[in-house]
């Protein structure tokens, strides 16, 4: 696209009055900064997909599931991570919270390659079978959801204008479409229990729109991704479009 710089603009993704703050320029050349890795890592709060020792599906089962994206680990043998594995997590914003460091903002091309980790490498296929389907792709739907939100922090705080972001939009809704037809598909979700401890179908919608609506309007000449919903919030069709 030849002006991703007015195509942006006109889609006011960061707010009426964001020239007025000052341009982040962002430092961190890892997927998770080394200070979080670190004191995450010193604090028994890794997520299951950030272990180094994954040689085993019982590791994940020792550990014991909580709400909040990342779980404090117990066994001392799985409390290692490195900058392969750890992901950024999200933060939510806050009042009074201390400024921005560049250090801990990562340029869209790690950005880039971090969306790629997650979408393609991060999870292990050998751990699934029939008898822990829903337990693992439950912990990787976990986890990603949560680090790709952190992604889109991290494009929002430096208002990055280039194509990576249109690339990590992208597999956005590619992951949102991918994990609601296996949801669907391994019986985990159903109208009659909406809520489980893994996935939120609205929630999983409310994001997939989040990043359609810059993605539909701003790539129209490159590619529209149509949805269709019937019964139940099932997947009936995904229609790609590519001129």
């Amino acid at each position: 696209m030849d002006n991703l710089s007015e195509l942006f603009s006109s889609l006011n993704l960061y707010g009426d009055n964001h020239q007025e703050n000052p341009v982040i320029e962002a430092k961190c050349m890892q997927m998770c900064p080394p200070k979080e890795m670190s004191f995450r890592e010193r604090n028994g709060l890794l997520h299951r997909m950030e272990l180094i020792n994954q040689n085993d599906w019982s590791l994940y089962q020792r550990q014991h599931h909580k709400k909040g994206r990342n779980n404090s680990v117990e066994n001392p043998k799985t409390s290692f991570t490195n900058h392969q594995k750890s992901v950024k997590q999200y933060q939510r914003s806050s009042a009074g919270k201390e400024t921005v460091i560049p250090e801990n903002i990562r340029p869209t091309f790690v950005l880039k390659k971090t969306v790629d980790y997650l979408i393609n490498d991060c999870f292990d296929t050998k751990f699934m079978n029939e008898s822990n389907l829903k337990e693992s792709f439950g912990i990787y739907y976990d986890f990603v959801f949560d680090r790709l939100r952190s992604i889109r922090q991290d494009i929002t705080i430096q208002r990055a204008l280039d194509s990576n972001c249109l690339y990590i939009l992208e597999r956005c809704i590619e992951f949102y479409v991918y994990s609601h037809f296996i949801w669907i598909n391994i019986g985990q979700f159903s109208s009659s229990a909406p809520n489980n401890r893994y996935f939120d179908a609205h929630l999983n919608e409310t994001h997939l729109k989040d990043n359609y609506g810059p993605v539909g309007v701003g790539i129209l000449k490159c590619f529209t991704c149509y949805i269709i919903f019937v019964q139940n919030l099932k997947i009936k069709h995904l229609i790609v479009i590519v001129n």
